[in-house]
């Protein structure tokens, strides 16, 4: 009884993630959970509390319950060298000027 038990919540578990497969919008991801049951953010990720932007992107994890849960961050926007804003394609020589 107890390896039915357990047969049935691997496969549930296994049609979930594989619906969070099918589901995930582009540059959305698949999170895993830490051992206090918070998902874990890619490296240097910042949660988004409230309502998400359309910038924002969306973790999707399960819960110690089972459940598929979201979870909305940001990434770090890149910063300019030295400060100083760029077109794309311009570089600096060696004296800092373009």
């Amino acid at each position: 009884m107890e390896k039915q038990r357990r047969s049935q919540a691997e496969a549930f578990l296994g049609a979930q993630q594989e619906w969070m497969s099918n589901n995930l919008r582009r540059k959305d991801a698949i999170v895993k959970i830490n051992n206090w049951g918070q998902p874990e953010l890619p490296e240097e990720a910042e949660r988004v509390y409230g309502k998400p932007g359309k910038a924002d992107l969306a973790g999707l994890y399960h819960d110690r319950d089972g459940k598929v849960q979201t979870v909305d961050y940001q990434m770090p926007k890149a910063k300019p060298v030295n400060g100083q804003t760029m077109a794309p394609g311009n570089r600096l020589d060696q004296r800092g000027s373009a």
